[in-house]
């Protein structure tokens, strides 16, 4: 997300947009095996929307786990059911006319 964002930034996530998770934050943080639940949120993810979510595979781990510690920030370029290509360093998506990702380029 650089140069927007860099290293040591503070971020404020709305959770409104995708609806917040909700779970045992204490359960979790102690390797215990947690229920997750999510709420409704107001709208879907469109593409360019800046999001924050947990690494799904940490440490190398060979099953798909939750690292509540750590994050990935990123922009969604693409939503299901789209092709993405990058070309020369820039994203496309197929039907879709509109610049993505790295809207300064």
């Amino acid at each position: 997300m650089e140069p927007e964002i860099i290293s040591g930034d503070h971020v404020l996530v709305g959770k409104l947009v995708p609806g917040a998770r909700l779970f045992n934050i204490f359960a979790s943080s102690k390797g215990e095996q947690v229920q997750i639940y999510r709420l409704p949120g107001i709208r879907k993810t469109k593409r360019n929307d800046v999001m924050v979510f947990n690494i799904p595979y940490p440490l190398g781990s060979e099953q798909i786990e939750m690292d509540i510690t750590q994050y990935y920030i990123k922009r969604c370029i693409g939503l299901p059911g789209d092709t993405v290509r990058i070309i020369n360093g820039i994203y496309t998506v197929s039907g879709y006319p509109e610049s993505v990702g790295d809207l300064q380029a």
